[in-house]
C-alpha cells in the first residue's frame, strides 16, 4: 500500500440509519466497513474528513467524528451542515483520519451524557477553514486513482 493510500481509506456504507442509540438521541450517523489492516483504531473516537460523490458526480466533503467499535466497523457522525449526504444513496465514501480524540467511554446514563460528550468531541475537529484545501487534495488523489485503475 502506498503512502498516499494510507491518507484516504475507502469505506463501504453498511448502514444509513446509524445505531439504535444514536437514533434515540436524534443524531444521524452512518455505519461503515473498512478493509482489514487499513487502520487499527478499535475502541477510539477519531476526528477526520469524509469525501463522497454528490448528486452531480463531483466530490463533496465534511468534517466528521468516527467511532471505531471494531477494527473494520465504525460509526460516522457528520459534523458540518452537510445534511445532503443523508439524502443520497451512498454505497461508499472515503475517510481521512486526522487524530484520535479519545477512547470510547462507558457512561452511567449514556442517553443523557453522550450528546454533551459529542459536543465536546466536536471542538477537537480539524479546522473548518482547511476543508476546501483537503477536498482539493482528495480530488487530485481520486483522479490519480482513476488513472491507475484504467
Amino acid at each position: 500500500m502506498s503512502k498516499q493510500n494510507l491518507m484516504y481509506v475507502r469505506a463501504e456504507v453498511s448502514g444509513r440509519n446509524g445505531t439504535d442509540l444514536m437514533r434515540q438521541i436524534a443524531i444521524p450517523t452512518f455505519l461503515l466497513k473498512i478493509p482489514p489492516s487499513s487502520v487499527n483504531l478499535k475502541g477510539k473516537v477519531v476526528a477526520g474528513h469524509v469525501f463522497w460523490h454528490n448528486g452531480n458526480s463531483s466530490w463533496d466533503a465534511s468534517r466528521c467524528l468516527l467511532c471505531f467499535k471494531e477494527e473494520t466497523e465504525l460509526e460516522m457522525m457528520i459534523c458540518d451542515e452537510r445534511t445532503s449526504i443523508f439524502k443520497q444513496d451512498l454505497r461508499e465514501v472515503f475517510i481521512s483520519l486526522s487524530h484520535v480524540v479519545r477512547s470510547i467511554l462507558n457512561f452511567d446514563n449514556v442517553k443523557a451524557q453522550l450528546p454533551q460528550q459529542l459536543k465536546n468531541d466536536a471542538s477537537n475537529l480539524p479546522l473548518k477553514e482547511n476543508l476546501q484545501c483537503n477536498l482539493k487534495n482528495f480530488v487530485a488523489f481520486a483522479a490519480e486513482e482513476t488513472k491507475m485503475a484504467v
